[in-house]
């Protein structure tokens, strides 16, 4: 397995300088520019509170995870349980795509 990691956006910006939408979009447009649907399995990760309560999402072509992660943690604790959820579910399922990307 190689593992590629990709960081720059499609463009340079100055974080400072647009709203949460525009760099949303802006990342997304870099996401399906850069990895077609066609060539790469996508997957959407996700920290929220739900009821409450910290909770956790992953999401791809043939699956979707929603779960708690409890009501004493952050973002970063819910981003990573999502991408660790993703990881288990790739993991099962490593004969039905090539490469895979992550946002």
């Amino acid at each position: 397995m190689v593992l590629d990691v990709r960081l720059d956006l499609i463009r340079k910006v100055k974080k400072r300088d647009f709203c949460p939408i525009a760099l949303s979009a802006i990342a997304l447009e870099t996401i399906h520019t850069g990895f077609p649907l066609n060539k790469w399995f996508h997957i959407y990760t996700d920290g929220s509170l739900l009821d409450f309560s910290q909770g956790a999402g992953a999401f791809g072509e043939s699956f979707v995870f929603y779960l708690r992660v409890g009501t004493f943690t952050t973002l970063f604790d819910e981003k990573l349980e999502a991408i660790h959820v993703a990881l288990e579910q790739l993991a099962v399922r490593l004969d039905t795509f090539e490469r895979t990307v992550m946002s």
